[in-house]
């Protein structure tokens, strides 16, 4: 087992890290503290799931009384709701990361952070975090709001341009689709769902840094948002490796889970007519449920531990943050003026022989 992160002799416990140091430190850190941070964590996963069983609760209520409504009338009875909780439990998300920045930064102090003390601390900025989560929502939302209009776009010129009324038309009834036209309309989805990726990735980078921006600099959250682009801008090699972690994982659980819940759904629509449940069936679906909520719940602890350790390599790296003046005595964690610092403690100020960033090892330059 590595040394305390806040305990290394001779460096900056805030950085710079290099990619794969990012993922060990974080690690450590949660190794260190587990009941904490997963304390933390299972506050955004029980939001998360309790957002989802109200939504699938309302569904059931929504079939057993309308059972002959359509489908799109449902989705439109379903879709305030759906907003409201997941709406919710986002924001819940965003005050759990704040209680991350607050229990890692005491961790790199060397203070006992605790579930309670992390949970307060965050809260007192409850309305800059609730404004951060909205915020980053109604961006994320019109970003890809323009991603599809510009994929249609491209999409209809490229298969106008192939005889796109040929390709329609043999999909229409009494006609077999050609495997030509199969084959175009696969690559167009795998393309789009590949550019939706990078895309969707990039721009969780791009605002990941928005609550640690909040908690340690007391800026509301219009502000955050602008310091997370800031600090992120040239330099999103470190967050998108934690997203890279992130996605790999939950891909390797679908990759398992999906068959055996395919099968299970083919085996029970075979034995169980009108689509009924049956009790193998329910065992299957609930402990692949609950699965991925244990997965789910460790990445969350992990992104929102190395969301963190990022926002200080990168203050490191851009602003020489570190040495004594950001050195708070064990235990003094408070918030001042709405920023993470001691009520008696000086101002921070950038690390005045803090190597530039052009100065470091080439391993530890920034990735972009």
């Amino acid at each position: 087992m590595s040394e305390p992160v806040s305990s290394l002799p001779g460096t900056n416990r805030f950085g710079p890290f290099r990619a794969g140091q990012i993922l060990e430190r974080t690690a450590d850190l949660i190794r260190e503290s587990p009941m904490v941070f997963f304390g933390i964590g299972l506050l955004a996963v029980a939001a998360a799931a309790i957002a989802g069983m109200i939504f699938i609760f309302a569904e059931f209520l929504l079939r057993h009384f309308s059972p002959d409504g359509s489908p799109a009338a449902r989705a439109l009875a379903l879709a305030p709701l759906a907003l409201l909780c997941f709406g919710a439990a986002f924001v819940v998300a965003q005050i759990a990361q704040g209680a991350f920045f607050v229990a890692a930064r005491q961790k790199l102090e060397g203070a006992r952070p605790s579930v309670g003390e992390a949970c307060s601390v965050a809260a007192q900025r409850l309305g800059t975090l609730a404004g951060i989560a909205i915020l980053i929502a109604l961006r994320i939302i019109g970003y890809l709001l323009v991603f599809y209009l510009v994929c249609a776009i491209v999409f209809g010129i490229l298969i106008a341009a192939l005889g796109g009324m040929r390709v329609l038309a043999s999909f229409s009834p009494g006609h077999m689709a050609s495997s030509g036209a199969i084959l175009l309309l696969l690559l167009l989805g795998l393309t789009f769902f590949v550019l939706y990726l990078l895309f969707l990735v990039w721009l969780i980078a791009r605002y990941s840094l928005s609550v640690p921006a909040a908690m340690e600099e007391g800026v509301p959250a219009g502000d955050a948002i602008r310091r997370s682009i800031a600090l992120t801008h040239g330099a999103k090699g470190r967050v998108i490796a934690l997203l890279v972690f992130a996605f790999g994982v939950n891909l390797a659980l679908a990759v398992v889970t999906l068959p055996i819940q395919m099968l299970s759904m083919r085996g029970t629509a075979a034995a169980a007519p009108y689509h009924s449940v049956s009790p193998a069936g329910i065992v299957v679906i609930l402990g692949i449920t609950i699965l991925r909520l244990l997965v789910g719940w460790v990445v969350s602890v992990f992104l929102g531990v190395g969301f963190v350790l990022c926002y200080f390599d990168l203050r490191v790296r851009k602003e020489g943050f570190g040495g004594s003046a950001a050195a708070l005595p064990p235990g003094s964690l408070a918030v001042a003026g709405g920023a993470m610092a001691d009520p008696q403690a000086p101002a921070i100020q950038p690390l005045p022989l803090a190597p530039q960033a052009t100065d470091l090892p080439q391993d530890d330059l920034p990735i972009s």
